[in-house]
């Protein structure tokens, strides 16, 4: 995530990514699926516990140059 888009992200999300939404990709028990809904790019679909004992759902769309979450 790029300077600046953490408020950004909390405003529209409302959880903090790096304190809260990283813990779903380090999660044992996360599951993660493709969303075949966009043939145009790839997502994963990724539904896990966040590091604030929350269940999230965090979608990737994985780049050449970046990775969008």
């Amino acid at each position: 995530m790029g300077p600046g888009q953490s408020g950004k992200y909390f405003r529209k999300h409302g959880i903090r990514f790096a304190s809260e939404a990283e813990g779903v990709f380090v999660d044992d028990f996360a599951i993660t699926i493709t969303d075949g809904s966009d043939q145009a790019e790839e997502r994963f679909v990724t539904i896990g516990m966040g590091n604030k004992a929350k269940v999230l759902v965090v979608v990737c769309t994985p780049s050449a140059e970046k990775t969008s979450v």
